[in-house]
Protein backbone atom coordinates (compact mmCIF):
# COMPACT_ATOMS: atom_id res chain seq x y z
CA UNK A 1 0.00 0.00 0.00
CA UNK A 2 1.26 3.43 -0.88
CA UNK A 3 1.68 6.08 1.79
CA UNK A 4 -1.13 8.21 0.34
CA UNK A 5 -3.66 5.42 -0.35
CA UNK A 6 -7.06 5.75 1.30
CA UNK A 7 -8.14 3.12 3.82
CA UNK A 8 -11.86 2.47 4.25
CA UNK A 9 -12.91 1.72 7.84
CA UNK A 10 -16.36 0.26 8.54
CA UNK A 11 -17.74 -0.67 11.95
CA UNK A 12 -20.50 -3.31 12.02
CA UNK A 13 -22.69 -4.79 14.73
CA UNK A 14 -22.63 -8.56 15.27
CA UNK A 15 -25.73 -8.77 13.04
CA UNK A 16 -23.86 -7.03 10.20
CA UNK A 17 -25.56 -3.64 10.46
CA UNK A 18 -23.33 -0.68 9.61
CA UNK A 19 -22.62 1.41 12.72
CA UNK A 20 -20.09 3.84 11.27
CA UNK A 21 -18.07 4.25 8.09
CA UNK A 22 -15.13 6.59 7.41
CA UNK A 23 -11.99 6.94 5.31
CA UNK A 24 -8.46 7.41 6.63
CA UNK A 25 -5.66 8.82 4.46
CA UNK A 26 -2.57 6.62 4.31
CA UNK A 27 -0.38 9.29 5.81
CA UNK A 28 -2.63 9.28 8.92
CA UNK A 29 -2.00 5.60 9.74
CA UNK A 30 -2.19 4.16 12.32
CA UNK A 31 -5.50 5.54 13.56
CA UNK A 32 -7.69 5.24 16.64
CA UNK A 33 -11.44 4.95 17.09
CA UNK A 34 -12.14 7.29 19.99
CA UNK A 35 -15.82 6.80 20.57
CA UNK A 36 -18.01 4.40 22.48
CA UNK A 37 -19.59 1.69 20.37
CA UNK A 38 -22.77 0.59 22.13
CA UNK A 39 -22.73 -3.08 21.08
CA UNK A 40 -22.03 -6.33 22.96
CA UNK A 41 -19.73 -7.25 20.13
CA UNK A 42 -18.74 -5.51 16.94
CA UNK A 43 -16.21 -5.86 14.19
CA UNK A 44 -14.14 -3.37 12.26
CA UNK A 45 -13.53 -4.03 8.57
CA UNK A 46 -10.49 -2.32 7.10
CA UNK A 47 -10.31 -2.25 3.29
CA UNK A 48 -7.66 -0.90 0.93
CA UNK A 49 -6.69 -1.73 -2.65
CA UNK A 50 -9.03 -4.72 -2.90
CA UNK A 51 -7.81 -6.26 0.36
CA UNK A 52 -9.85 -6.48 3.53
CA UNK A 53 -9.39 -7.60 7.11
CA UNK A 54 -11.95 -7.93 9.90
CA UNK A 55 -11.08 -7.32 13.57
CA UNK A 56 -13.51 -8.43 16.29
CA UNK A 57 -14.14 -6.72 19.65
CA UNK A 58 -16.35 -7.95 22.48
CA UNK A 59 -17.33 -6.77 25.94
CA UNK A 60 -17.17 -10.39 27.13
CA UNK A 61 -13.70 -11.23 28.36
CA UNK A 62 -14.18 -14.95 29.12
CA UNK A 63 -16.58 -15.74 26.26
CA UNK A 64 -15.84 -13.11 23.61
CA UNK A 65 -17.77 -14.81 20.78
CA UNK A 66 -20.97 -15.29 22.80
CA UNK A 67 -22.98 -12.74 20.74
CA UNK A 68 -21.93 -14.48 17.51
CA UNK A 69 -22.84 -17.92 18.82
CA UNK A 70 -26.25 -16.65 19.95
CA UNK A 71 -26.97 -15.07 16.57
CA UNK A 72 -28.81 -17.53 14.31
CA UNK A 73 -30.26 -17.46 10.82
CA UNK A 74 -27.30 -17.14 8.46
CA UNK A 75 -27.95 -18.92 5.16
CA UNK A 76 -25.17 -19.63 2.68
CA UNK A 77 -25.30 -20.51 -0.98
CA UNK A 78 -22.19 -21.57 -2.87
CA UNK A 79 -20.98 -22.67 -6.25
CA UNK A 80 -17.88 -24.84 -6.69
CA UNK A 81 -16.28 -24.55 -10.13
CA UNK A 82 -13.10 -25.17 -12.10
CA UNK A 83 -12.28 -28.44 -10.32
CA UNK A 84 -8.97 -29.75 -11.63
CA UNK A 85 -6.70 -32.55 -10.47
CA UNK A 86 -3.08 -31.53 -10.14
CA UNK A 87 -0.04 -33.67 -10.90
CA UNK A 88 0.53 -33.77 -7.14
CA UNK A 89 -2.69 -35.77 -6.60
CA UNK A 90 -4.50 -32.82 -5.04
CA UNK A 91 -7.61 -31.20 -6.46
CA UNK A 92 -7.93 -27.46 -7.02
CA UNK A 93 -11.17 -25.52 -7.33
CA UNK A 94 -12.77 -22.13 -7.06
CA UNK A 95 -15.80 -21.45 -4.86
CA UNK A 96 -18.11 -18.47 -4.68
CA UNK A 97 -19.95 -18.24 -1.36
CA UNK A 98 -22.88 -15.88 -0.75
CA UNK A 99 -24.69 -14.93 2.43
CA UNK A 100 -28.38 -15.12 1.48
CA UNK A 101 -29.70 -13.96 4.87
CA UNK A 102 -30.31 -10.62 6.55
CA UNK A 103 -27.72 -11.28 9.30
CA UNK A 104 -23.95 -11.53 8.98
CA UNK A 105 -22.49 -15.03 8.51
CA UNK A 106 -19.49 -15.35 10.83
CA UNK A 107 -16.48 -17.66 10.44
CA UNK A 108 -17.44 -19.08 7.04
CA UNK A 109 -15.41 -22.19 6.16
CA UNK A 110 -15.41 -25.09 3.65
CA UNK A 111 -15.56 -28.79 4.56
CA UNK A 112 -16.03 -32.16 2.90
CA UNK A 113 -19.35 -33.84 3.74
CA UNK A 114 -17.85 -37.33 3.17
CA UNK A 115 -15.09 -36.58 5.76
CA UNK A 116 -12.62 -38.36 3.49
CA UNK A 117 -10.97 -35.22 2.16
CA UNK A 118 -9.28 -32.24 3.78
CA UNK A 119 -10.27 -28.88 2.34
CA UNK A 120 -8.06 -25.81 2.61
CA UNK A 121 -9.13 -22.37 1.41
CA UNK A 122 -6.92 -19.39 0.63
CA UNK A 123 -9.23 -17.53 3.02
CA UNK A 124 -11.40 -19.21 5.64
CA UNK A 125 -13.21 -18.26 8.82
CA UNK A 126 -14.23 -14.92 7.33
CA UNK A 127 -17.41 -12.88 7.78
CA UNK A 128 -19.93 -12.25 5.02
CA UNK A 129 -22.36 -9.38 5.46
CA UNK A 130 -25.99 -9.82 4.37
CA UNK A 131 -26.10 -10.48 0.60
CA UNK A 132 -22.31 -10.29 0.33
CA UNK A 133 -20.36 -12.85 -1.66
CA UNK A 134 -16.73 -13.88 -1.81
CA UNK A 135 -14.70 -16.12 -4.12
CA UNK A 136 -12.03 -18.35 -2.60
CA UNK A 137 -9.56 -20.87 -4.01
CA UNK A 138 -9.73 -24.40 -2.61
CA UNK A 139 -7.16 -27.18 -2.28
CA UNK A 140 -8.67 -30.61 -1.69
CA UNK A 141 -6.64 -33.64 -0.61
CA UNK A 142 -7.51 -37.19 0.38
CA UNK A 143 -7.09 -37.76 4.11
CA UNK A 144 -4.46 -40.31 5.03
CA UNK A 145 -4.59 -42.74 7.91
CA UNK A 146 -6.14 -45.82 9.37
CA UNK A 147 -9.60 -44.35 10.03
CA UNK A 148 -10.13 -42.66 6.67
CA UNK A 149 -11.62 -44.63 3.83
CA UNK A 150 -12.33 -41.88 1.33
CA UNK A 151 -14.12 -42.82 -1.87
CA UNK A 152 -11.79 -42.23 -4.84
CA UNK A 153 -12.29 -38.69 -6.17
CA UNK A 154 -15.74 -38.47 -4.56
CA UNK A 155 -15.74 -35.45 -2.30
CA UNK A 156 -18.74 -33.29 -1.45
CA UNK A 157 -17.58 -29.76 -0.61
CA UNK A 158 -19.95 -27.58 1.41
CA UNK A 159 -19.69 -24.35 3.38
CA UNK A 160 -20.76 -23.70 6.94
CA UNK A 161 -20.57 -20.85 9.44
CA UNK A 162 -20.75 -20.31 13.19
CA UNK A 163 -24.28 -18.91 13.25
CA UNK A 164 -26.21 -21.03 10.76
Amino acid sequence: MEHNDDVEVSIFSTEGKLVKNFTVKGENLPFEINEKIDEEMFFVRISAKGLRKDYYFSKYEKTPYKPMRNLKGAELSYNISDIKEGEDGLFYASATVKNESDVAAHFVYPYDETCGYAVLADDAYFTLLPNEEKTVSLTIGKRQGLFFDAPENKFDIKFNCLNK
